[in-house]
């Protein structure tokens, strides 16, 4: 029988700044490569999701309702928290992610995983990504009460992979 996973710390989240060979099914190194934001990001208020589709209406005179689903839609949003180093300044390699996206515009690939595994560990060939987006982002702003030092980055998402795979190879 089955059991039941908590969900907490099992999100990985990765942001790839180079488009993959194939969006819908990146490999291993390239999401090995991608930045890790899953502790770059804050839980509240993130958004990596497949939301409602969007429907057509339609009723003949003599028939039936009839709703019928079209586009596939997808919400994308992260507060990202800055990294500084201990002397002061800019951390450049912790804060990587918040260089990625705090330019307007900026077109980039995301990719999610929440299965049993911890979000910390690699990914590995045949992981499940549940979303996969090629997205792009707004002008960071301050959040309504930061803990942190971050800024909320909405996102426009184009295109979007359900429940797809990791795939093998370079």
């Amino acid at each position: 029988m089955g059991v039941r996973v908590l969900a907490d710390k099992k999100h990985k989240f990765t942001i790839l700044t180079t488009k993959p060979a194939d969006e819908a099914a990146p490999t291993v190194a390239e999401l090995e490569a991608g930045i890790e934001a899953c502790l770059k990001v804050a839980a509240e208020g993130f958004q990596h999701t497949a939301t409602d589709s969007t429907t057509v209406e339609f009723k003949a005179l003599c028939g039936d309702r009839e709703q019928v689903l079209t586009d596939n839609n997808y919400v994308q949003t992260m507060t990202v928290v800055r990294y500084y180093l201990a002397e002061g300044g800019i951390d450049p390699s912790d804060d990587e992610l918040f260089e990625a996206v705090k330019n307007r515009g900026t077109e980039l690939w995301a990719y999610g995983r929440m299965t049993d595994k911890p979000a910390t560990e690699a990914w590995e060939a045949g992981d499940e990504i549940y979303l996969g987006t090629r997205f792009t982002t707004d002008t960071p702003q301050v959040p309504d009460n930061p803990g942190w030092v971050s800024f909320r980055i909405p996102c426009t998402v184009q295109a979007g992979w359900p429940f797809i795979t990791a795939a093998a190879g370079a």
